[in-house]
C-alpha cells in the first residue's frame, strides 16, 4: 500500500475539483437529472418537435424530460438511461430540422415562409447585441440558434448551447470551414436572406457551447471587417437564400 498524500497536497486536488452539479448546472455533456440552461432547452425544444416531450420549454432537466429522452434512445434503439451523453446528442441534433414553418412547438401546422433580401443597416437594427436568431441552412433543413455578440460590419455569432455547436458542425459533415452556406434567419417573426461560415475563429464569449470562438453572419451589403470590402461568396450565398422556395 502506498503512503498516505500529504495534507496539503490533498487539499490542493479538492480545490482543484468542480463543486457536485457544476458540470449540470453549465448545461455541459452529459446532460441529465438537475441539469439546466439554454442546451436543455434545446434538447427539450427538438424533442417536443419530434414528438417526444410535451412538457414546458424552461431549461430544466426534470421527470418529464428524462423520460422524453428515453423515449427518443429507446425509438433509436440506443441504451436507454434518460442521459444526453456524446452518442444520444449525435442523434438528437439531427432531428433539429425546419419543419415547414415550424420552429417552435407552438407553431401549428405547414406553412410556406418568404425570405426577404434586407440591407445590412435594417438586420443590425433587428438584433441588437445580445439578441438570440435562428439559423435554418437551406440546404440540409438543420436549424441552430445563435447569440449575436459583436460586429460592426457584419454580425459575429456564437451558439447558443452545446446543442447547437452540434447543430453547427453536422450542417457542416462534422468538421469546421470557412464555406460559405445560404441560410434563412429568423427575427421577430420576419425571415431574412444571410450567409454564414462555419469556421470559429476570434474571441469567444459564451461558456459551456463547446465552440471555441465566433462565426460570421452576413446580410446584403455586409462587409468583411478585416478589409471593410464586401465578400462576394457571402453576398451570392445571401442571393441564393432570397431566392429559396420553402
Amino acid at each position: 500500500m502506498g503512503k498516505p498524500w500529504p495534507a496539503w497536497l490533498l487539499a490542493l486536488a479538492l480545490l482543484a475539483l468542480p463543486p457536485p452539479g457544476l458540470a449540470a448546472r453549465e448545461g455541459r455533456v452529459p446532460l441529465h437529472r438537475e441539469a439546466r440552461g439554454e442546451a436543455v432547452r434545446r434538447v427539450q425544444e427538438i424533442l417536443c418537435l419530434s414528438g417526444f416531450y410535451s412538457g414546458p420549454l424552461d431549461g430544466i432537466f426534470g421527470p418529464q424530460t428524462e423520460q422524453a429522452v428515453r423515449l427518443f434512445q429507446k425509438k433509436k434503439g440506443l441504451a436507454v438511461d434518460g442521459v444526453v451523453g456524446a452518442r444520444t446528442l449525435s442523434l438528437l441534433v439531427r432531428e433539429a430540422r425546419w419543419k415547414g414553418g415550424r420552429f417552435l412547438p407552438s407553431a401549428r401546422g405547414r406553412a410556406r415562409i418568404r425570405v426577404e433580401l434586407i440591407p445590412w443597416p435594417e438586420a443590425e437594427a433587428l438584433a441588437p447585441d445580445g439578441a438570440l436568431l435562428r439559423l435554418l441552412d437551406l440546404q440540409t433543413g438543420l436549424y441552430l440558434v445563435a447569440r449575436r455578440r459583436g460586429g460592426h460590419y457584419h454580425m459575429d455569432l456564437e451558439p447558443a448551447s452545446l446543442v447547437d455547436t452540434a447543430v453547427l458542425r453536422l450542417i457542416y459533415g462534422g468538421k469546421w470551414s470557412w464555406e460559405r452556406r445560404p441560410v434563412a434567419v429568423e427575427l421577430r417573426g420576419r425571415y431574412l436572406a444571410g450567409s454564414i461560415n462555419g469556421f470559429p475563429h476570434g474571441e469567444d464569449v459564451l461558456e459551456g457551447n463547446d465552440f471555441p470562438g465566433h462565426f460570421c453572419l452576413h446580410f446584403w451589403g455586409s462587409r468583411l471587417h478585416r478589409t471593410g470590402a464586401p465578400d462576394p461568396e457571402h453576398q451570392r450565398m445571401v442571393r441564393r437564400a432570397a431566392e429559396w422556395k420553402g
